[in-house]
């Protein structure tokens, strides 16, 4: 049997578990037992988490259709912030414990996905970087890395911007703080290679966890890699995030990963160790 490559990484990781949303903040009987779920049936799955050391992105409060309405249009709603930082890992000693233990035990990693997933003055208010000129980009990501040192949580030096958004100021920042890759593509763009964004590597990705898991195994014939992307949270608020975990996406990526594991010999990495990987 050929021999394939798999990841999973799932975006906005952080200690919230509420009303508005579960983000993985409850590691035992919220969203993140779906990845538990997964372990007891592929033990050596490998899963990078994008996360958001001082999650600051309050919950949309319209309908999920004028959200989409608002992206269309440009409209610029004042959007409110959650204030006091609750979300600071460094306010979450206990939950950041049991989190190193699991990259300890090499389940998970840990790579950087902003400072405050947040930006009020965009359509789109979660592209915190976008526009950001080169010092506030580069402080920004400086004080995310203060926080997981302060938590003690380790990290990779691959850095996803939230809502996609980037700025040329955000790009010379993650260069000269010697960031190794950033991963600029969802995962409809079907990309599996490692290409050069203006002096760092990019992350590929070529299937969401949304899809129909035939998807991967297409995927795999054709490339032998399959990079599957999602999200921690399902519905934040009133806008739902469509591959995000919840019962069905899970069951997608279980069946993709059933059915993969009945064509080929999977090898489970980190997109750290993808990096190296891609190079052979």
């Amino acid at each position: 049997m050929k021999t394939i490559l798999f990841n999973l990484n799932l975006d906005d990781f952080h200690p919230q578990t509420d009303k508005d949303g579960d983000f993985g903040g409850d590691l035992e009987n919220g969203n993140f037992r779906y990845l538990i779920y997964l372990w007891k049936e592929f033990p050596d799955l490998k899963v990078t988490l994008f996360t958001t050391p001082n999650w600051m992105d309050a919950p949309y409060k319209f309908s999920h259709y004028f959200y989409h309405l608002k992206k269309i249009l440009g409209l610029r709603p004042i959007i409110p912030y959650l204030k006091n930082e609750p979300f600071r890992l460094d306010k979450h000693l206990k939950w950041c414990e049991q989190v190193r233990k699991l990259i300890e035990d090499k389940k998970i990693e840990i790579a950087v996905h902003g400072y405050y997933h947040y930006n009020p003055n965009l359509v789109i208010h979660g592209q915190e970087f976008k526009r950001l000129g080169y010092e506030e980009a580069k402080e920004r990501i400086k004080s995310a890395e203060k926080i997981f040192y302060k938590a003690q949580l380790p990290f990779v030096k691959i850095f996803r911007p939230p809502g996609w958004g980037i700025s040329d100021g955000l790009i010379k920042a993650l260069r000269e703080l010697n960031y190794e890759a950033i991963a600029i593509y969802p995962s409809h763009s079907r990309t599996y290679k490692i290409n050069n964004y203006d002096g760092l590597k990019t992350i590929p990705q070529n299937y969401s966890i949304s899809e129909d898991p035939q998807i991967a195994v297409e995927q795999a014939k054709r490339f032998r890699i399959v990079l599957a992307k999602g999200h921690m949270c399902y519905n934040y608020g009133k806008e739902t995030i469509v591959n995000g975990l919840n019962d069905k996406n899970y069951k997608n990526l279980r069946d993709a990963l059933n059915l993969l594991k009945g064509n080929f010999n999977i090898k489970f990495i980190f997109l750290s160790e993808f990096l190296n990987y891609g190079e052979d």
